[in-house]
């Protein structure tokens, strides 16, 4: 397997199979000469080969010679691509010629060659040519065939080549005791010697190796020659490590075998450098022979030094005259232009040879031997010859059958101009840009232009349906294709209108150019007449309404694919018969009649049917019959067109409901409450009876929605009005206004209370737990109520106030109802507007932010603020939070406005801050707003301006009078708090009923004694000893404690001394604007040091 991997790597490319056979030929003949030498036995005491100087001499100099005229052919290869492969071989075997000379002249029996001669003395220049050639041909064979990158390279491997002979010679012929011994005689040759020749061999056979591996693919130069050079050369150094004697046979041999090789190489030279570039010039001038041969052109070479012109026997053939009838000569030339074009021609030649252009060209008559004249074409170029002589070298080529279809076509094209220009249809010709060139009076007249107008006017001007890249590629395409064409487009006449237009056309040639002739014909009414059809047949066909069209007598004669999808019969089915086929049984025969009547009368019925369907199905539709009358008037057709309208009906329900339903619980909404509100104040009315009409709201149904999400909160509204219709009569009514809003009209009452006892039965249903999956809610409603007539209004007015009616219930503390009173209605109203104005003064910045000092009591230092709100009221002036917090309390204002505080004082610490005043301020929050839904997370957004304030900057109070509804809530709250770095204050102390259970679950920093009990401890023992157990608490609790309301330094000090820590009062200071506090701090740490 191996052996036929390296068979198949070494194979030589198929072009050298022939080279290679024969040198594979002439190699065997070699090796078995060489063998048979081998098997020949050497005779002891064999007399040496009679006159073998002279035989030396002979060989040597035959391969001295071969050398010389391998670096001859070599150095003078010419071409610029020659190689530098070529120029090495040459150098190289300069060198070795010149070695093998001084071992020829130095051979023993030879004069004296400037120091005596002897074995040692040649054998070394011998040994040197043998290296220098094996290692020359390795370089040649491994080096890339391509030129040297610089000329200069040659030149200097010359001289490298020369340097290094001179050297070696001088070496032998002086120094020759500095080498080791090659030959002793009587012995023979020693080891060193014949180890050198197996390297030149082992070298010789690399080369050959590489050659084989490079003739796997073709080869620049003469591989197969450079091959059998080395495997000869190789052979031939085999036989010098045979002989013993310098005279002997094998040194015959190999002297033979030397020169054989080298007559390789100087083959391959020759063949590289002269037969290759010979034999390509003798190819290319062959094939340019028989090209103008073949093309019937004539060449001439003109001398513009000399004037002396050549003429070629082609150039004179074409004039009908045989090589040797017209001399070559500048003068015959002119003596062959015709009269009339000699002056022109010379002007031509003149101005050329002025201009200095590269290309002449020119186109002339000249007189046939016959005695006519020809139409010649010539052409030429500048060049100079090796001399620097300046010549006009050109062919000279016979047009005169061009010349004379030339002139046929122009006659011809004269006369179908005419004819284009008066044809009836609309002819014109477009170049190859879209350019019109030619066209027809008709054509002009179809678009409303002059024909002056038209000529040079682009396709794209009149063109409607294109665009100009459109029509540019249409045009370059329909004059590639070569093939007529026929379409259709529209063209837009110079008014402005649009004409349909057919167009074939088809491309030509014109005046030697490419051009596309047009034909158009105007066919606008027949696109018209064609529109008319297909719109009709489409009609019929494509429509979605049924069609269905009868005789004069009402017979069925076709219908549509429609009339079949609607009615489920087919055309078969039905053709033939009478449409009452279909009728329902739904109208009575009055109906008929009318329709009937009116269609004979109008010729036009249009209104809804019922009719019946293949299946048996009853379905609406609405129909248009119209009667199709000849030119007497007689009736022909009747035409019906019809409709399926099953889903219109069905979706006027569904409009219907959704128009009068709540959507998401079923039960009617508003626009159905206030038509039903006004049949019921008729009915009631009418009755002599009362209605109630009550307003619910369900209590804590938004915080169901932010907590459990909207899908659950859907569902316990669904819910409530199932329980809400459960708890009524079938005459009263249950509707949806929106969100957890309802309202129910209670009809027929005949006393006040009636109403009571249902509502009772409402507000218990709805206050049942909710199971929603696997959430169990529950919520209360509260309602209001207005009955009419005692409260005689419209229904918008009842809505309204069992609206006020039901606010008042809630505020009443929920889950309860509420009966309409007037006298509190103007109150509700005042709420209302009151409520209005804050969120005005909210939106317009009339808050401001006051600030009360807290200080250490002990070292009197300014540890913290307490922010206290105040509205700059328009009318009112400056409100304190009394005059307006309690009304917004648990409503969404109350939120804003606790949110608010929270970002203005944060603002107000950072300037703080930043100015060196490092205190904390506390703000005050509702437990409302702090139970509401992501108040933690609206806090964060809050303080995520302000990274740098440090912990417990920010202080949230707390009033410990508030009802905190879920305490596990609040504490998981003031806990995420604390993690943003909030710290919390339970404030007014004591005045609850939830002190020490707060105190004991909530994670509060710091307790505030309220000040009632400050303001009187000095004078009310039992005030002293609340204040005592509160500061005891705060300490058994190790909580901070602060003292609000200290007006006195008798209160002050008392404090100090129970050990109360910090304290805030008007006798420490009033509230005040943030702008004043600095000053103020400055001022109290004078008297604090005075003190």
């Amino acid at each position: 397997m191996r052996s036929l991997h390296l068979f198949s790597v070494l194979r030589p490319h198929p072009m050298y199979g022939k080279g290679m056979a024969r040198m594979a030929k002439v190699l065997l003949l070699l090796a078995l000469v060489q063998w048979l030498a081998w098997l020949a036995p050497s005779r002891p005491g064999a007399q040496p080969f009679p006159h073998y100087l002279p035989l030396h001499m002979l060989l040597e100099t035959a391969s001295i010679v071969v050398s010389m005229m391998v670096f001859v052919v070599g150095w003078n290869a010419r071409g610029a691509d020659r190689s530098g492969n070529v120029v090495g071989l040459a150098c190289c075997f300069l060198a070795v010629g010149a070695l093998d000379f001084l071992h020829m002249a130095s051979y023993v029996g030879m004069p004296a060659l400037l120091t005596p001669n002897d074995a040692q003395k040649h054998l070394n220049f011998w040994l040197g040519a043998r290296i220098l050639a094996a290692g020359g041909l390795l370089a040649v064979a491994a080096r890339r065939w391509r030129p040297f990158r610089a000329d200069a390279t040659r030149r200097w491997l010359l001289g490298i080549t020369l340097a290094g002979v001179a050297a070696l010679g001088w070496l032998v012929l002086w120094h020759q005791d500095w080498l080791p011994d090659t030959f002793i005689p009587g012995l023979g040759l020693t080891a060193l010697k014949k180890n050198t020749e197996y390297l030149v061999i082992a070298v010789n056979l690399a080369t050959a190796g590489l050659l084989l591996a490079r003739m796997r693919r073709p080869q620049p130069f003469r591989v197969v020659l450079l091959f059998g050079a080395v495997v000869t050369m190789a052979m031939g150094e085999f036989f010098f490590t045979l002989y013993t004697t310098m005279t002997g046979g094998y040194n015959v041999l190999g002297h033979l075998y030397k020169t054989i090789s080298y007559l390789f190489i100087y083959r391959a030279v020759v063949v590289e450098a002269i037969d290759m570039p010979y034999n390509a010039l003798a190819r290319l001038q062959e094939r340019l022979t028989f090209s103008l041969q073949a093309s019937n052109t004539g060449l001439w070479d003109w001398d513009l030094a000399s004037d002396d012109l050549y003429l070629s026997p082609e150039w004179k053939a074409q004039l009908g005259y045989g090589p040797d009838a017209l001399s070559n000569s500048l003068a015959t030339w002119d003596m062959l232009l015709h009269p009339q074009d000699r002056e022109a021609v010379w002007h031509a030649v003149r101005d050329y040879l002025a201009s200095g252009r590269l290309q002449y060209e020119n186109t002339f008559r000249m007189r046939h031997a016959d005695g006519g004249y020809r139409w010649i074409l010539a052409r030429g170029e500048r060049h100079e010859d090796s001399d620097g002589n300046a010549h006009l070298l050109g062919s000279h080529v016979d047009i005169t059958a061009q010349k004379q279809i030339e002139q046929a076509l122009r006659s011809e094209s004269e006369k179908n101009l005419a004819l284009l220009r008066n044809a009836s249809d609309g002819i014109h010709i477009l170049d190859a840009h879209g350019d019109v060139i030619e066209a027809s009076v008709s054509f002009c007249a179809m678009l409303g232009y002059t024909r002056e107008e038209v000529i040079g006017m682009n396709v794209a001007c009149w063109d409607a349906h294109y665009t100009r890249a459109e029509l540019a590629a249409l045009v370059a395409r329909q004059l590639d294709g070569g093939v007529r064409n026929q379409f259709e487009t529209r063209h837009r006449r110079k008014d402005g209108s649009v004409v349909e237009v057919e167009i074939s056309n088809c491309p030509m040639a014109l005046d030697g150019r490419p051009v596309l002739f047009n034909s158009s014909r105007d066919i606008t009414e027949r696109k018209r007449a064609e529109a008319q059809l297909r719109l009709t047949a489409s009609v019929f066909e494509n429509s979605q309404e049924g069609i269905l069209i009868t005789d004069e007598a009402n017979n069925i004669v076709d219908v549509n694919a429609a009339f079949t999808r609607i009615t489920g019969y087919g055309r078969d089915e039905v053709v033939g018969r009478n449409p009452r086929m279909l009728s329902s049984g739904r109208h009575e025969s009055g109906f008929y009649q009318q329709l009937w009547g009116q269609l004979r009368r109008d010729g036009y019925w249009r209104g809804e049917l019922w009719d019946r369907r293949k299946s048996g199905e009853v379905f609406p539709e609405l129909v248009s019959i119209a009667a199709v009358r000849d030119e007497r008037g007689q009736v022909q057709r009747y035409v019906s067109v019809f409709s399926d309208i099953s889903q219109i009906k069905a979706h006027e329900d569904e409009l219907n409901r959704a128009a009068h339903f709540d959507g998401l619980t079923g039960v009617p909404n508003r626009v159905l409450l206030a038509d039903r509100m006004r049949q019921a104040i008729a009915r009631t009315a009418r009755e002599h009876t009362m209605m109630a009409v009550c307003y619910l709201d369900l209590d804590g149904f938004k915080h169901i929605n932010d907590s459990l999400g909207h899908d659950v909160g859907d569902q316990v509204l669904i819910e409530a009005a199932r329980r809400i219709g459960a708890a009524i009569r079938a005459d009263d009514t249950v509707a949806r206004l929106g969100g957890d809003e309802f309202v129910v009209l209670l009809l027929g009452l005949h006393k006040v209370d009636e109403w009571d006892a249902t509502l009772g039965r409402l507000l218990a249903a709805i206050a049942q737990p909710f199971v929603i999956g696997d959430k169990t809610v529950t919520l209360s409603a509260s309602a209001g109520v207005a009955v009419y007539p005692l409260d005689q209004e419209d229904p918008d007015t009842l809505l309204r106030h069992a609206d006020q009616a039901m606010y008042l219930a809630k505020q009443g503390g929920k889950n309860r109802f509420h009966l309409y009173d007037p006298a509190l209605d103007r109150q509700a109203r005042d709420q209302l507007e009151f409520l209005t104005s804050i969120r005005h003064a909210l939106e317009q910045g009339q808050f401001e932010l006051y600030y009360q000092p807290k200080v250490n009591l002990r070292t009197r230092a300014v540890v913290g603020a307490e922010a206290l709100i105040r509205w700059h009221h328009p009318q009112r002036g400056l409100l304190a939070p009394g005059a307006f917090l309690e009304q917004v309390a648990n409503t969404e204002l109350d939120i804003q406005i606790g949110e608010w505080v929270a970002a203005t004082a944060l603002a107000q610490l950072q300037a703080w801050h930043e100015q060196g005043l490092k205190l904390s301020v506390s703000i005050n929050i509702s437990g409302y707003h702090l139970e509401s839904p992501a108040f933690v997370e609206r806090l964060r957004k809050l303080m995520a301006p302000y990274p740098m304030l440090p912990f417990g900057a920010l202080q949230i109070e707390v009033l410990e009078t508030v009802a905190l509804n879920d305490i596990a809530l609040v504490r998981d709250i003031l806990a995420a708090c604390g993690q943003l770095g909030v710290t919390f204050a339970l404030d007014d102390f004591g005045t609850g009923y939830s002190s020490l259970s707060y105190l004991s679950s909530l994670p509060f920093d710091e307790l505030k004694i309220d000040q009632s009990f400050v303001r009187d401890m000095l004078e009310d023992k039992g005030d002293l000893a609340i204040v005592q157990g509160v500061v005891a608490l705060a300490a058994a609790f190790e909580r901070q404690i602060v003292a609000e309301g200290i007006e006195t330094a008798a209160q002050y000090q008392a404090l100090l001394d129970l050990g109360c820590g910090h304290g805030q009062g008007y006798g420490i200071a009033r509230p005040m604007p943030a702008g004043a506090l600095p000053d103020w701090r400055g001022q109290w740490l004078e008297r604090a040091v005075a003190a």
